[in-house]
Order: structure tokens, then C-alpha cells, then sequence
């Protein structure tokens, strides 16, 4: 059951770095390095690997990291901790232009299993440029224990972070805010397209985005943005989503839905989808926009 909730790992991926069992303590780990312990990330941040089994990572991880002058891109990385513990944030894949002059995170992936814990935040893709900063297509996949935010998609420039997904499933444990896709900037951005899933029970969570356009930048964080989510968890907020579709029955656990369509145009309505499922929402429900129930099951 809990195997059909995630997408496979990479098959095989171009470069794979298996972090020793005792655990790493000299600085960051990158799935691109050039040495067998990960200590640097000299190769191309396309197609790696990180995984972490057993031990403690004192400081972050990578599948894959890259920081230069011009476009920079990480594309097709994983980090994977089954087992053992990060200390600092791990990222699927990150980018970074020294010289704003672009870059790209698309289609990275974190997979943190039950019995893997991260003890800072997690970011599928990390893009880090003041402009064209695009974080898209990645994936956070937790079943395991995660103390910070957990963020799809994060652009830290002008730009967009779309079409990501984050899923959280049983066994995970979540301290920090959810993010599908964020744009970090001051200027225009976009956050559209992304999946938050919240497949557990009898879980506490801080606050649920779709999309989030932080730093005073403005731009479409609703468009698209869905929500699937189990009954029976304590959810402090739910903003940004487009539709949010009831995966059972009971009590909806949300004690804030925000029903503003941030950026988005024409002041969309938020789709309730109950499906066949009786699900209570008891919780109280603000913003500017409107609510359209849909499926079979009461609300």
C-alpha cells in the first residue's frame, strides 16, 4: 500500500555516491563529487545520486550542487536518506548563478524514508538567481521525520517554481511549513501547477501552500495548485490551492482555509472535491474568494 504512494527512484543514475555507513563530518555532501565521500561537487549536476543509509551528515546534502558564473542548471538528481540522519538542509538538486544571469532546478527528487530524518528543511529543487530562476518539476517524497519546512520547488530570484509535487505519507513527521512551489523575489514571480498530498492520520502540520510568491514579489501562486488530503490530521492553515480533493472520510483537520486566489486572474473559486467521502470542515474559511463543492460526499 504505502509503496504505491511514491514515485521509483532513478533506475540507475549517470553518478551514485553512497555515504559511508559511519556517517560524514567534513563539511556538505554532494552526489557530484568527484571523491567517493562526496566531499565536493566538481562534476556535472546532472543525473547523480546521493544516498544516505546510515549515520549522521553533520552539515547538508546534495544529489547535486552547482554554483558558477551564467545559466546554471541541476536536472535529474536524487537525494535519498533511508536510514541515518541530515543535519542541515538536503536538497534534491540545486543551482546557483554567482552572476544572476539564470538558473534552473527541473525534476530533482528527495525521498526520505521512515527511518531516515532530516533536521533542518528539505527542497526537491533550489534555484538561486536574481533573475530567470525556475524551480520546476521536482519532487519531496517523506515518509520519514523532517524538523524544518519542506518546499517542492524554490526559486530564489525573479522566476517560478511549477508543476512540483510534495507527498507525505505514513510515518512522517513534519515541523515546518509545506510548500509545493516558492518564489522567493521582490519582483514578479509564479508558483502554479503544484501538488501538496497529505496521506497521514493523526499528524500535526503548521501551514499547507500550493504556491507562496514571498520577499514583497507578486505574481499567480494559486493557478492549478491542488491539495489530496487524508482526514483526521491538525492542520493550521491551507492557502493557495485551486482545488482541494478529500482522499477519506471524517474530519478535515484544517483549522484556516484561505480561499484567496493570490495573483491568480479573474478571482477563481477553490474547488472542494469530497468524492464519494463525508468529510467535516469545521474549521473557519477567509479570504477574498469563493468555494465550489464538488463529489458525492457530504461536506
Amino acid at each position: 500500500m504505502l509503496a504505491s504512494l511514491f514515485t521509483p527512484l532513478p533506475a540507475a543514475a549517470q553518478h551514485v555516491i553512497d555515504v559511508p555507513s559511519g556517517g560524514y563530518s567534513s563539511g556538505p555532501a554532494y552526489g557530484n563529487s568527484s571523491n567517493t565521500d562526496g566531499s565536493d561537487y566538481s562534476l556535472s549536476a546532472s543525473d547523480n545520486t546521493l544516498n544516505i543509509a546510515s549515520g549522521t551528515v553533520d552539515n547538508a546534502a546534495y544529489g547535486a550542487n552547482v554554483i558558477d558564473t551564467g545559466a546554471q542548471s541541476a536536472t535529474d538528481n536524487t537525494l535519498h536518506i533511508s536510514g541515518g540522519t541530515v543535519q542541515g538542509a538536503a536538497y534534491g538538486g540545486s543551482a546557483s548563478s554567482s552572476d544572476d544571469s539564470g538558473a534552473h532546478a527541473l525534476s530533482n527528487h528527495v525521498q526520505i524514508d521512515n527511518g531516515g530524518s532530516a533536521d533542518d528543511s528539505v527542497y526537491g529543487g533550489n534555484a538561486i538567481s536574481a533573475q530567470n530562476a525556475a524551480a520546476n518539476q521536482n519532487i519531496v517524497e517523506i515518509s520519514g521525520a523532517v524538523t524544518g519546512t519542506v518546499t517542492g520547488g524554490y526559486a530564489q530570484g525573479n522566476g517560478e517554481a511549477n508543476d512540483n509535487t510534495v507527498t507525505i505519507s505514513s510515518g512522517a513527521s513534519v515541523g515546518g511549513n509545506v510548500y509545493g512551489g516558492r518564489v522567493d523575489s521582490s519582483g514578479s514571480g509564479a508558483a502554479t501547477g503544484n501538488t501538496v498530498a497529505i496521506a497521514t492520520t493523526g499528524e500535526t502540520y503548521a501551514n499547507l501552500y500550493g504556491g507562496a510568491i514571498t520577499g514583497g514579489g507578486t505574481g499567480d501562486a494559486f493557478t492549478n495548485n491542488e491539495l489530496n488530503l487524508a482526514a483526521g490530521n491538525t492542520i493550521t492553515s491551507a492557502q493557495n490551492f485551486n482545488t482541494v480533493n478529500f482522499t477519506s472520510a471524517g474530519d478535515a483537520g484544517i483549522a484556516t482555509l484561505d480561499a484567496a486566489a493570490t495573483g491568480a486572474a479573474g478571482n477563481p473559486l477553490v474547488t472542494l472535491n469530497t468524492d464519494a467521502y463525508n468529510v467535516g470542515m469545521a474549521g473557519a474559511i477567509i479570504g477574498t474568494g469563493g468555494i465550489d463543492k464538488t463529489g458525492a460526499g457530504t461536506l
